[in-house]
């Protein structure tokens, strides 16, 4: 990357720093993907993909889809949006795409959580679709507050990434109120909700349907089951807004691979059968723990836990600096790939220091024990 936007960061969106950490300079912990190790039932599942493409030609592909947003609902006990018209996409970027066109095609606003991951607002503008933020920690008051129409829509990413927020049951249902009375459209992203034992509590749409709000769900698996990107973005729609993301969903692909959905669907169900928190939890858990420690070696300030999301945010400038220096640039001298805060902050209105960086935790143990030691020596 040429010029002083590669050198420093500034000025490259998320997945631009993204881009260039997939050739990382020792670790990269800049993607929130999924990048854990297989362990050896996973990898039995994984071993049978020559038997996935010998069958593909054969298997009935709405069966094969059925089977795999079954076992992705059961496994998150949100079995209730198995009521509702689902449509599978490559990724939840795409689904996020879909949801930006219905607010352009439906002439709506959006307030937009912040912070958040920069391709959300990306997407919106792309599709001219005005924004307002909202901000995480009056968000609730603030929709309840507003003078909403059917012209806005609501956009929250819950857990959220960075930080991990993530909408309670009673405040889920309060905005559904808010929405439902004024006609305006919510839309949920929830790509991370098996890393969390909140929004695993309660069944979403079970909320969304009593309270009759138009939404959109968008669920993911790829930032938690490690199949290199194979992966899988669902889209949940209410009924008013079904036929306008059928005709959506038609213009952008006929159906994902058989071959990936019978894929997952098998290593979604291994994890219902042994358990979120066995699978998934308990190693990122592990994982926060060797980054936090060594945070707190080095004397740097854990900026958010994040728990609920397998990320951490720190403040990698020492607290003796008198000038922050970039946490981008500091990383990426001591071999680690990691995203800065500044993008998540998009409407201006708050600004990071510069030091403070996104860690994802889903990685190997020796990546983050290797990454642990080199944040321990920038309180140096």
């Amino acid at each position: 990357m040429a010029g002083q936007a590669g050198r420093t960061g500034a000025g490259l969106s998320n997945t631009e720093m993204e881009r260039l950490a997939l050739t990382p300079v020792t670790v990269n912990l800049s993607d929130g993907h999924a990048r854990m190790p297989l362990d050896r039932l996973q990898q039995e599942i994984v071993d049978r993909l020559p038997t996935y493409f010998d069958r593909a030609a054969a298997e009935d592909v709405e069966e094969l889809e059925s089977r795999l947003v079954k076992a992705l609902f059961r496994c998150t006990s949100q079995e209730h949006a198995l009521r509702f018209r689902t449509f599978l996409t490559f990724s939840a970027s795409s689904s996020l795409k879909m949801a930006a066109q219905v607010c352009r095609m439906q002439g709506r606003s959006a307030m937009l959580i912040e912070p958040v991951f920069d391709n959300i607002r990306h997407l919106l503008g792309t599709e001219e679709v005005p924004v307002v933020p909202l901000a995480e920690q009056d968000l609730v008051t603030r929709v309840a507050e507003a003078r909403l129409t059917r012209s806005d829509s609501i956009w929250l990413v819950s857990p959220n990434n960075p930080t991990g927020w993530t909408l309670a049951e009673a405040d889920l249902r309060s905005v559904a109120h808010a929405c439902a009375r004024s006609g305006a459209l919510l839309v949920i992203d929830a790509s991370f909700r098996p890393h969390s034992k909140e929004a695993t509590s309660f069944d979403t749409y079970a909320v969304l349907a009593e309270t009759g709000t138009e939404f959109i769900g968008i669920e993911d698996t790829g930032k938690t089951w490690a199949t290199h990107d194979l992966k899988v973005g669902v889209s949940v729609a209410s009924p008013e807004i079904a036929s306008t993301m059928h005709r959506l969903h038609d213009q952008l692909l006929l159906n994902v691979s058989p071959i990936v959905l019978a894929l997952l669907a098998d290593v979604i169900c291994d994890t219902s059968k042994r358990g979120l928190e066995k699978l998934v939890r308990a190693p990122i858990a592990a994982n926060r723990r060797l980054i936090c420690d060594a945070a707190a070696r080095a004397g740097l300030r854990i900026v958010h836990r994040s728990q609920g999301v397998p990320l951490v945010v720190l403040d990698v400038s020492p607290a003796s600096a008198h000038k922050p220096r970039s946490g981008w640039q500091a990383l990426r001298s001591l071999g680690i790939d990691a995203l800065p805060l500044d993008n998540y902050y998009w409407s201006g209105t708050h600004q990071p220091n510069g030091g403070e960086v996104r860690l994802p935790l889903s990685r190997s143990r020796g990546e983050i024990e290797l990454a642990a030691q080199r944040i321990a020596k920038l309180g140096r």
